[in-house]
């Protein structure tokens, strides 16, 4: 009798250990998904720059599309080249679903921030877009674009 109450006893405090290991493991897991609040308000600034950037391509409106472009992107994308370079994307993925775009990750590339999204086309689901913003003047400005 006293055996088993001594076997019941180390089988309730594996148990009791197993579960509270599982438990911090699956904590760190979503802990390390959370967003910083630096990220946050990166979100905040960034993700409606991001949708008006691909609404602009939907709508093929050169203005609203090049709204926040830094003065490097402005130069390589003029209005002059716009449907030219907008018409690959349009053919291979479609038009943009609106509020599509799901931040994957945000992280600092060479003194840029690189914003890391999936998003939704009319042709084709989950498209890796990296975009990427210099801080000028205390404001977010597209510094590039990349289809991934």
């Amino acid at each position: 009798m006293i055996k088993n109450i001594i076997h019941f006893k180390k089988i309730i405090l594996f148990s009791s250990s197993l579960i509270i290991l599982l438990f911090f493991c699956f904590s760190f897991v979503s802990c390390n998904n959370a967003l910083t609040a630096e990220e946050i308000k990166i979100k905040d600034i960034v993700d409606p720059i991001t949708e008006n950037y691909f609404v602009s391509i939907n709508n093929e409106d050169y203005d609203k599309f090049s709204k926040y472009f830094d003065d490097g992107m402005k130069k390589a994308v003029t209005k002059d080249n716009f449907i030219q370079l907008i018409l690959p994307i349009k053919n291979g993925c479609g038009d943009y679903i609106p509020n599509s775009i799901k931040l994957v990750t945000i992280s600092n590339e060479q003194g840029f921030t690189a914003v890391y999204y999936d998003a939704n086309f009319s042709k084709k689901n989950n498209i890796k877009i990296k975009m990427v913003f210099s801080k000028i003047n205390n404001e977010y400005k597209i510094s590039g674009q990349w289809f991934q």
